[in-house]
C-alpha cells in the first residue's frame, strides 16, 4: 500500500527529473506521440490525474524510483563537494604562512595574520587567528578573507565578543552566588506542597509517602507588592493613572534600597559583600537629598 502511494506521489516528479520537462500534456505528446496520448484520453485517463503520468512513465521506460534516485545522487554530490571543500580548507590552513603578529591589539591576546596558498576552490587569501596568552587551547579564527585588514577585523570582533560574554558570565556567577539562596527562600515560602498527581488529592493521600516537592508561581505576589508600596519601599508606575498596564516591573525607592542593603549586610551569605561593594555608589545616591526630599522633610516636620 505504501509503495503504491509513493508511486502515485512521485509519478510527475519521475517524469520531470528523467526528461527535464515539466509534467504538462504537451510535453507528454512531444515524447510519446499524439496517438498514445489519445489512447489514454479515450480511456478517460487525463493529464490532470496521476494515472496518466504512471502510464506515460511506463511507455517511456522511466523507473518508478527515478525521482528518489535523483535525490540520492544530488545528496551524494553535495556530500562530495562538502568533503572536497573541507579537505581543501584544511590543506590551506596546514600550509598558511605567517605575515604579521601583533601582541598589543588587545590585552592578553596574540593576533596572527596568515597568507593562504593558491586554491581552485577558495579565492580569499588571508586568515587571522587570536590566541589568549597562556591558553593554547583557546583559538579564535576568522573566515577566509579578501584582505589582511578584513581578516584582522574579524578576529578583533571575535575577541571583543568573547570578552563581553566572559564578563556577562562572571557577572551572572557573582549574582548567582547570592541570589540562589534568596530565590530558594522566596520559592519555598511562597510555595505549596505538591503530591503525586496520579493519586487522589483527598486528605489521607497527602502524606510523606506521596509528597513530591513544593510548587511555586514564578511571579511575585501582588498583595505583597502593594503592601511594600504602601510602606514607601517601592513604586509600581504601571498601576497609576488611566493607562493601567499589566505589572511587569517595580521601582525600589531610596527607602527600599536602604532597607534592602541593610538586610543584605546582615545576611551571612557567600558573595554578599562583593555584590554590595559593586554597588557601593548607591550609598552616595541614598545620602544625597534632592529638592523634593527636602520639601517632603519640611512638610513632615510641619
Amino acid at each position: 500500500m505504501i509503495l503504491k502511494f509513493q508511486l502515485i506521489m512521485n509519478a510527475k516528479k519521475n517524469f520531470e527529473v528523467s526528461t527535464n520537462l515539466s509534467p504538462l500534456k504537451k510535453n507528454a505528446v512531444k515524447l510519446c506521440g499524439e496517438e498514445f496520448i489519445k489512447s489514454l484520453t479515450d480511456k478517460k485517463i487525463y493529464a490532470k490525474t496521476d494515472e496518466f503520468w504512471i502510464e506515460v512513465n511506463q511507455y517511456l521506460n522511466i523507473s518508478d524510483d527515478a525521482y528518489e534516485q535523483k535525490q540520492m545522487q544530488q545528496q551524494k554530490e553535495q556530500e562530495r563537494k562538502r568533503q572536497e571543500e573541507e579537505n581543501e580548507r584544511q590543506r590551506l590552513i596546514d600550509n598558511k604562512i605567517l605575515v604579521k603578529e601583533d601582541k598589543e591589539v588587545r590585552d592578553n591576546w596574540i593576533l596572527k595574520i596568515f597568507k593562504l596558498p593558491n586554491s581552485k576552490i577558495f579565492h580569499n587569501k588571508y586568515l587571522a587567528e587570536g590566541t589568549l596568552t597562556g591558553d593554547d587551547q583557546l583559538l579564535l579564527s576568522s573566515g577566509f578573507s579578501k584582505t589582511l585588514y578584513e581578516a584582522r577585523n574579524q578576529v578583533i570582533n571575535s575577541i571583543d565578543n568573547f570578552e563581553r560574554q566572559k564578563q556577562r558570565e562572571l557577572s551572572f556567577l557573582k549574582h548567582y552566588r547570592v541570589l540562589k539562596h534568596i530565590y530558594l527562600i522566596f520559592l519555598y515560602l511562597s510555595g505549596w506542597d505538591n503530591y503525586n498527581k496520579f493519586l487522589s488529592q483527598s486528605q489521607e493521600k497527602r502524606c510523606k509517602e506521596n509528597f513530591t516537592g513544593i510548587e511555586s508561581w514564578i511571579g511575585l505576589e501582588y498583595s505583597i507588592l502593594d503592601k511594600l508600596e504602601e510602606q514607601g519601599l517601592l513604586e509600581q508606575p504601571q498601576t497609576k493613572g488611566n493607562n493601567y498596564k499589566k505589572r511587569t516591573y517595580v521601582e525600589l525607592t531610596k527607602k527600599g534600597i536602604r532597607m534592602t542593603r541593610e538586610l543584605l549586610k546582615n545576611l551571612d551569605l557567600e558573595g554578599v559583600d562583593e555584590l554590595l561593594e559593586d554597588r557601593d555608589y548607591h550609598e552616595e545616591y541614598l545620602n544625597y537629598k534632592t529638592s523634593i526630599d527636602l520639601r517632603r522633610e519640611q512638610e513632615s516636620e510641619d
